[in-house]
């Protein structure tokens, strides 16, 4: 991202502050010689043998008077930078940017920054600044850096590839509470760069009732001018956590075990460092990987926000129906007489998985199904997204992880694990990994289409598992602590 700011070190002075410079050299001078004349004069008396009374006053108002010019002289030259900007500001009246003083080639744009950011009761015509040249320059420049237009490049392509996209704004809270329920306690709203949803094709039909799903893509964008991903592949494919890939508001019950195996993943990593290709021979500021993390903390603080509030809003719209429905009753009829058993796991008390199952085997009808017209899953997919021109570069290791070679892939999962992992529970369950699909913007139709191709092999195995346990539905709806609340 970029940022209006001018590094004061190491830039040309500008012309007025060389003008400065240049009348404050001669009076220095000057005051030297006076300084000099002074001491020329107290050695003669000294010699003669007294100071004539009449020459006292003249030799300690010449020695004030140099030092005096002296300092001046001084002050002048080292802060004719801001004397040229306090003449500026009286002439202009602070009016920053009038093509009669305004932004010319003696301000800086330090001064563009510093006036921009200034909060004082000013009124000024938005004509009368940013159409000067310079500070227009700077803006386009800047604006550019700041991400925005990558921004929107990526809400452009995910509308073409059928998604709706909307601002992504989240609440953070602040403190060593982070579960708390939304809308509670201190914290900042925030803002992702893209929350983008779309509801497939392709869906189940159960008897009278359907189940659809849902994709949603929350995206952030990270522009940067210099800096590359290089990553290493995670040594150990077979055993990687891939459980939160994707990420379900809801279907646990009825989906398939293990969904991530269900899409052609690209190359998984467990390591990223950024280089800066300006200075790839220099460690200051390389091999960190600041931008990502960033990155990553910043999708996983969202997805605590969404999932929190989708699986509340599923809750919510499926309680009056699942408390009325034909299943409920039987099984409320059962817990009066007492045949419910409940267990302590950990802080929470409740039923049993396997006696659900076993209930709902022996119990279940197909046209309990038509209490329940319509479902909806929810699938949340994290996603990074880079400026085209940086690219993703694989580091290859031998058996003694010696680099061996680089490169270039059009993509990868990355398994990020935050330092803050147990205040996302709510995320990441009982795993401390958060896989993050990462690309670059040239890529990113690339893996949208990776995205539903696995979803359609998702669905398409969700049929075939309901089909043979259509119960699971109801269990789904009626019994998952995601859905309702225990019965």
């Amino acid at each position: 991202m970029g940022e209006f700011s001018q590094n004061p070190n190491g830039r040309r002075p500008t012309k007025g502050e060389i003008i400065c410079r240049a009348i404050a050299i001669p009076i220095l001078l000057f005051a030297l010689a006076c300084i000099l004349f002074e001491f020329y004069l107290v050695v003669r008396g000294l010699f003669a043998g007294s100071i004539p009374t009449e020459s006292t006053l003249f030799v300690v108002g010449l020695g004030l008077g140099s030092v005096g010019i002296g300092l001046i002289a001084i002050i002048l030259a080292l802060r004719s930078d801001r004397i040229i900007g306090a003449i500026i500001k009286t002439m202009t009246n602070l009016e920053f940017g009038s093509k009669s003083v305004g932004v010319t080639d003696d301000t800086e744009p330090a001064m563009v920054q510093k006036s921009m950011n200034q909060k004082k009761d000013i009124s000024i015509d938005y004509k009368n600044w940013y159409t000067s040249e310079r500070a227009n320059k700077f803006l386009i420049e800047n604006i550019g850096k700041s991400g925005i237009p990558l921004e929107l490049r990526v809400r452009k392509i995910l509308k073409d590839n059928g998604f709706q996209v909307t601002n992504a704004r989240y609440f953070e809270p602040a403190g060593e509470e982070p579960e708390l329920p939304i809308g509670y306690g201190q914290g900042t709203w925030r803002e992702l760069d893209a929350h983008a949803s779309r509801s497939e094709k392709t869906f189940i039909r159960i008897g009278k009732g359907e189940i659809h799903f849902t994709t949603h893509i929350l995206a952030e964008c990270k522009y940067s001018t210099e800096k590359d991903l290089f990553v290493f592949e995670h040594l150990d494919r077979e055993n990687a956590d891939l459980s939160g890939f994707p990420l379900l508001v809801n279907g646990q019950c009825i989906l398939p075990l293990f969904p991530a195996k269900h899409f052609r993943l690209p190359l998984l990593v467990e390591r990223v460092t950024e280089i800066d290709h300006r200075s790839a021979s220099k460690e200051k500021g390389n091999y960190s990987d600041a931008i990502t993390h960033d990155a990553c903390e910043q999708i996983l603080s969202a997805l605590r926000f969404f999932l929190s509030k989708w699986r509340e809003d599923v809750r919510k719209h499926y309680l009056n129906l699942a408390s009325a429905s034909t299943i409920a009753g039987i099984w409320d009829a059962l817990r009066k007489e007492g045949e419910v058993p409940y267990k302590t796991f950990g802080p929470v008390t409740k039923v049993p998985d396997g006696f659900i199952n076993q209930f709902l085997e022996k119990n279940f009808k197909p046209e309990m199904l038509e209490d329940f017209p319509y479902f909806a899953i929810h699938i949340f997919f994290p996603l990074l997204v880079m400026d085209e021109r940086r690219g993703i570069i694989r580091v290859n290791l031998n058996e003694s992880y010696a680099v061996t070679g680089l490169q270039d892939v059009w993509s990868c999962l990355y398994l990020y694990i935050s330092e803050n992992a147990n205040c996302y529970e709510g995320v990441l369950g009982n795993s401390f990994v958060l896989p993050v699909l990462m690309c670059n913007l040239s890529n990113l139709g690339r893996m949208l289409k990776m995205i539903e191709e696995g979803m359609n092999q998702v669905i398409e195995a969700t049929r075939l598992y309901t089909t043979t346990n259509p119960h699971l539905v109801l269990k789904e709806i009626v019994f998952s602590d995601r859905v309702t609340t225990s019965r």
